[in-house]
């Protein structure tokens, strides 16, 4: 992608391993049993490299209780939308006589890549299993369905905002990291920002301080703080908290540090996708949802939007982002649901638009924020957040768990100082190729 400009494109979808590539032998499709009459739990997981599906069978509802592992009110759908890293735990409900609807009692199962969020090569324009409910071979043996698709919408897009409703409620608080008073969030330091663009920036090269492979020139890189993010397999930053400063100064690893807040404070983030950044100038951006996933929480999903954040004065379009000042940017905005707003780990970023989420400041460590694309976490679209540093040095005593990675490292350095061990032997300095995510 970075050689050529261009994204790599897909080849097969699979449902649960089974899926067909180019014009060789067709294996027989992915198939389950129903009962009758009776309701069976799937647990739908996105583990794509670059799509986000449509999930259904033919003629079946499908009752959602679980997104991500929160348990949510139940609702009832002919489909459902999944973005990769994404889970969802759903019931379908079993027909009285599943065998008589239907011929021989089989349907389709499909996952449909979603538009305008997938790219194939050549198709497949979607993939099917086989839903049955006569377990016994009958006299002409097992036969295809012929059920028919329920029409619905393949938009790229996360389920409804409203129908993810947790079982147990949140009240999210006003953020802990934002001073309301400061007008122009992009004069505040680095670590201090709360703000994340996502784009594209030409970086690295033979005259860079910055240590990415290839380097024979500046290649186009995906970021979403200061630079493309790059870590250091042998130098983990969880052993480097004493360093924290140096760390920070070195834009690729773009730390993201937090207050030394309460186990009851809320930090609030806002990820934008723009069309154009004038603050920054340098960054451009493709217009692509991007999954953003998020280590170590369960976060609020205080607003979703595929509005622009920013103004773009050469179409006379007022960005959505000066409903959220600084000053604005709490619970009393009623643009922003604070009680009880959806939650998860995973969330789709609107092409050209943006989220607002919200984690408890309760689990200090280190956490990589990622887009789940697989290629852009690899390139750099990625930071890592530290949370409550100064708790973490007593958490790793316990139970030995500094030892542990201290241990896991000094094996790691032995195996990574032996060249044969490379991809690339004949270039030592080729090792880690990609952000480290």
């Amino acid at each position: 992608m970075m050689s050529t400009g261009v994204a790599p494109e897909m080849t097969n979808i699979l449902i649960n391993g089974t899926g067909q590539f180019g014009w060789g032998p067709k294996p027989e499709k992915y198939t389950i049993w129903l009962d009758e009459g009776q309701a069976h739990m799937l647990i739908l997981v996105n583990t794509a490299v670059d799509t986000t599906f449509v999930f259904s069978v033919d003629n079946h509802t499908l009752e959602v209780i679980e997104a991500d592992f929160v348990p949510i009110k139940p609702y009832n759908t002919t489909h459902i939308k999944i973005g990769i890293g994404q889970r969802y735990h759903v019931l379908v409900h079993g027909h009285e006589n599943g065998y008589k609807t239907e011929r021989y009692g089989n349907y389709w199962m499909r996952a449909t890549p979603a538009r305008k969020c997938s790219k194939f090569a050549f198709g497949p324009d979607e993939q099917m299993g086989i839903v049955r409910y006569n377990r016994t071979m009958p006299p002409r043996g097992w036969q295809d369905p012929l059920s028919e698709p329920s029409l619905y919408d393949t938009m790229c897009a996360d389920e409804p905002y409203d129908k993810l409703v947790p079982w147990r409620p949140w009240t999210v608080g006003d953020p802990v990291n934002i001073d309301p008073k400061v007008e122009d969030p992009y004069t505040l330091p680095n670590n201090s920002q709360y703000i994340f663009n996502v784009g594209m920036i030409s970086s690295g090269g033979p005259n860079s301080s910055m240590p990415y492979i290839p380097n024979d020139k500046a290649y186009t890189r995906w970021m979403m703080h200061e630079a493309p993010f790059r870590i250091n397999f042998s130098d983990p930053t969880i052993l480097a908290l004493d360093r924290i400063n140096e760390l920070i100064d070195k834009p690729y690893l773009d730390v993201v540090t937090l207050p030394n807040a309460t186990d009851d404070q809320w930090v609030w983030m806002v990820i934008t996708a723009p069309d154009k950044i004038p603050q920054e100038g340098g960054r451009i951006f493709f217009p692509a949802a991007h999954p953003m996933h998020l280590h170590g929480h369960d976060f609020a999903l205080l607003r979703q939007s595929n509005k622009n954040w920013y103004d773009d004065l050469e179409i006379g379009h007022e960005g959505e982002g000066r409903w959220f000042t600084p000053d604005k940017l709490n619970c009393r905005n009623d643009k922003l649901k604070c009680d009880n707003p959806p939650r998860r780990d995973v969330v789709l970023l609107p092409a050209t638009g943006y989220v607002i989420i919200a984690f408890k400041a309760d689990n200090p460590g280190i956490w990589i924020l990622h887009c789940h694309i697989a290629f852009h976490a690899s390139s750099g679209l990625a930071i890592q957040i530290i949370e409550n540093k100064e708790r973490i040095p007593e958490i790793l005593g316990r139970h030995g768990g500094r030892e542990a990675i201290e241990e896991s490292c000094e094996s790691w350095r032995a195996w990574q100082s032996n060249p044969i061990n490379h991809w690339d032997w004949h270039h030592p300095d080729h090792f880690q190729d990609d952000s480290g995510v």
